[in-house]
C-alpha cells in the first residue's frame, strides 16, 4: 500500500475542500491515487464544498448556550447562503453543537490568522527558552518552537480545536462536512464567551435566531424574579440596540468630540445667533445627555414600563423587590447577517437552489 503523506492530504484538501480525515479515508481507499481520490469524494458528496465555499453566506442563526447555572455564556453566529437552510433541523443542530463546543472548551480566536503578531511573538519566546531550560540544542529548537506553535493554535484557534463531540475532526473539518451535506456554503463568523462567578448570564434570542443577547450582571440572588429582570433586560437590548452599559464606560474623549461638533451646530443655526455662550452650552449639554439616553442602556427608556422610568430604575426597582445586589455589568447583542452583503432570493429560488 502507498504511504500515505501529509502532503498528500494537504493537496487533496487544497483541490476538494474536504475535511483532513475525509481525504485521509479517500487516499487509503485509493491506494494513495490523488485523482482516484478526488473522483472517490467527489462520489461521497465531499469535494463539492469547494465549489461553494466562494458563494456568499450572509443568512443564518445567532446561538446562545448558557452552563453552569449561568457561570458560563456563549452567544455566536453562524452564516449560511440562504433563510431556507437557516431553518434547517440540520444546520440548527451544527449551530447548537458549536456554542455547546465553545462552552466546553476556552477559544480567544476564531482562526489562526486572528492572534495577533506581538502574542505571537511572545508565545515563540517562551516556547524557545522553555527548550533551551530542557537542554536543547538550538539548531533543532526552531523545529521544536514550529511544533508546539501548531500545538497552541489547536488550544486556542476555534477553527483548529478538536471537535468535543468527535475529536477526530476539528471544527473546520465539521463545517466543511456540513458544506457537502447541506449543500451551502457557511462560516462560523463570530463568537464571544463569557464567565461570570459573582453572578449569572442570561440570554435571550430573537426571531428564531436573528437576534441574541447575553446580559451578565453581578448579583448575590439567583431567584426567579433576578432572571426575569435580566431577561427583560436583554430584550430591551434586543429591541433598542444600545452600544454601552452606562454614561460611566462613554470616553471622555467621545463626549468631548461630540460636544464640540453639537456647539458648532448650534452656532451655525441662524435662530441662535443673538444667544450668548452660556446658553448655547446649556442647549448643546441638554442635547448630548439626549443622545447619551439613547445608546446607553441603564439611561434607555424601559421599553415596558408605563412610568417611563429608565432600565436602570428598573432594575433597582427589583434588586429593592428581592432584597439583593444586582448591577449590569455587560452585554453582548449579535443580529444575524449585519453588515454583510446579501442576495435578494424569493422562496422559490431557495428551493430550487436545494435541488441541485
Amino acid at each position: 500500500m502507498a504511504e500515505i503523506t501529509a502532503a498528500l492530504v494537504k493537496e487533496l484538501r487544497e483541490r476538494t475542500g474536504a475535511g483532513m480525515m475525509d481525504c485521509k479515508k479517500a487516499l487509503s481507499a485509493t491506494d494513495g491515487d490523488l485523482e482516484k481520490a478526488i473522483d472517490f469524494l467527489r462520489e461521497k458528496g465531499l469535494a463539492a464544498a469547494a465549489k461553494k465555499a466562494g458563494r456568499v453566506a450572509a443568512e443564518g442563526l445567532v446561538e446562545a448556550y448558557i452552563h453552569g447555572g449561568g457561570r458560563i455564556g456563549v452567544l455566536v453566529e453562524v452564516n449560511c447562503e440562504t433563510d431556507f437552510v437557516a431553518k434547517t433541523d440540520a444546520f440548527k443542530e451544527l449551530v447548537k453543537d458549536i456554542a455547546m463546543h465553545i462552552a466546553a472548551t476556552n477559544p480567544s480566536y476564531l482562526k489562526r490568522e486572528e492572534v495577533p503578531t506581538a502574542e505571537l511573538e511572545h508565545e515563540q519566546a517562551v516556547l524557545a527558552e522553555q527548550a533551551r531550560n530542557e537542554g536543547k540544542p538550538e539548531k533543532i529548537i526552531e523545529k521544536m518552537v514550529a511544533g508546539r506553535i501548531e500545538k497552541y493554535y489547536k488550544e486556542v484557534c476555534l477553527m483548529e480545536q478538536p471537535f468535543v463531540k468527535d475529536p477526530d475532526k476539528t471544527i473546520s473539518d465539521l463545517i466543511t462536512e456540513s458544506i457537502a451535506k447541506i449543500g451551502e456554503n457557511m462560516n462560523i463568523r463570530r463568537f464571544v464567551k463569557l464567565n461570570q462567578s459573582n453572578g449569572i448570564i442570561v440570554s435571550y434570542i430573537h426571531a428564531g435566531g436573528k437576534i441574541g443577547v447575553l446580559v451578565e450582571a453581578e448579583t448575590d440572588s439567583n431567584s426567579e424574579a433576578v432572571k426575569e429582570c435580566l431577561k427583560n433586560v436583554a430584550m430591551q437590548i434586543a429591541a433598542m440596540s444600545p452600544k454601552y452599559v452606562s454614561t460611566d464606560d462613554v470616553s471622555e474623549d467621545y463626549k468631548k468630540h461630540e460636544m464640540e461638533i453639537l456647539i458648532a451646530q448650534a452656532k451655525n443655526d441662524p435662530k441662535n445667533a443673538n444667544k450668548p455662550e452660556n446658553i448655547l452650552e446649556k442647549m448643546v449639554t441638554g442635547r448630548l445627555n439626549k443622545e447619551l439616553k439613547e445608546v446607553c442602556l441603564l439611561e434607555q427608556e424601559y421599553v415596558k414600563a408605563e412610568n417611563k422610568e429608565n432600565v436602570g430604575k428598573y432594575v433597582e426597582s427589583v434588586a429593592k423587590a428581592e432584597g439583593c445586589s444586582l448591577k449590569v455589568v455587560n452585554f453582548v447583542r449579535y443580529e444575524t447577517g449585519e453588515g454583510l452583503e446579501k442576495k435578494n432570493e424569493d422562496f422559490a429560488a431557495e428551493v430550487a437552489a436545494q435541488m441541485k
